[in-house]
């Protein structure tokens, strides 16, 4: 297996996966985010680095013989300058495969903030004239880690205003098995895949799972938009951040998340992880 593999956003959630399944692989793999310290993986198997995306000295240091690029961009407002700059120093650096982490809204028919800057961001790849891949997954499963696990564990419930509306989550551990076949195997380039669970479940159903698997009853409150909006208002996100989160609460009400593809399975030849596996894999998460 030739040629360096780097990975940006490298500590988060589907980057730290990525670079773990890779190095498993036998890839040569640069890990690099802001805060590296915060990736616990020997440095005898994975070269760790700082980085900062909107830095082009960073980049032309992190994409130094690098022959591909999983590229992970933060979700904000400038996601399409990041992507910009990205493509520019790529290109010079002669790397000649982007996979890139994009979203199930892009190309959907309603209109919502993430898929307009997902697509801005695939826009610019399609055009630099190297070859990509695009992933496009759905809600990740371990959102209800990072956003709901602390409501759950201290109150029994969560809240969110997505009424019986349904989505088909995915583990991000089937995200990063994509990933590394798109990045080391063959006849991936010039494609885009919808990545999603096994099944479409209503916050209702995710409710019942947890109660099953945790040994205590766990509800699911549908709250209103505006319930919603202040509550993320108060952790502090920002106002295009609230209207992004809202707009996919609105798509899942309206079970425009539901759909089901079998990318996951065609691509990695395995079954996709299932909400209840997530639950009992993650079970120290929620107790």
């Amino acid at each position: 297996m030739n040629g360096r593999i780097l990975v940006t956003g490298a500590t988060g959630t589907v980057g730290r996966e990525v670079v773990t399944r890779l190095a498993g692989a036998g890839a040569s793999v640069r890990a690099a985010a802001r805060n590296p310290g915060m990736l616990a993986l020997p440095e005898d198997s994975v070269e760790i680095l700082s980085m900062d995306l909107r830095d082009p000295a960073d980049l032309d240091r992190a994409m130094e013989d690098a022959e591909k690029i999983f590229l992970l961009t933060p979700l904000d407002q400038a996601m399409a300058e990041v992507t910009a700059l990205v493509v520019d120093r790529a290109r010079a650096h002669g790397v000649e495969h982007i996979v890139r982490l994009s979203a199930l809204g892009v190309g959907y028919p309603r209109r919502i903030t993430l898929g307009t800057v997902h697509g801005e961001a695939e826009r610019m790849i399609r055009a630099s004239g190297i070859d990509w891949t695009f992933l496009r997954p759905n809600a990740f499963m371990q959102n209800f880690i990072s956003y709901w696990g602390e409501s759950i564990r201290t109150r029994k419930t969560f809240c969110v205003p997505q009424g019986q509306g349904r989505v088909s989550l995915i583990d991000v551990r089937d995200i990063a098995e994509v990933a590394v076949e798109t990045l080391v195997g063959a006849g991936h380039r010039g494609k885009a895949y919808a990545l999603t669970g096994p099944a479409a479940l209503s916050n209702y159903e995710v409710a019942e799972i947890f109660s099953n698997n945790l040994g205590r009853e766990i509800s699911y409150q549908d709250i209103s938009k505006q319930e919603a909006r202040d509550a993320l208002s108060a952790q502090g996100m920002s106002e295009w951040m609230v209207n992004v989160i809202t707009e996919l609460f609105e798509m899942s009400a309206a079970d425009e998340a539901a759909d089901v593809t079998d990318a996951v399975e065609r691509l990695t030849g395995k079954t996709p992880i299932d909400f209840d596996a997530f639950v009992r894999d993650f079970r120290h998460a929620f107790a």
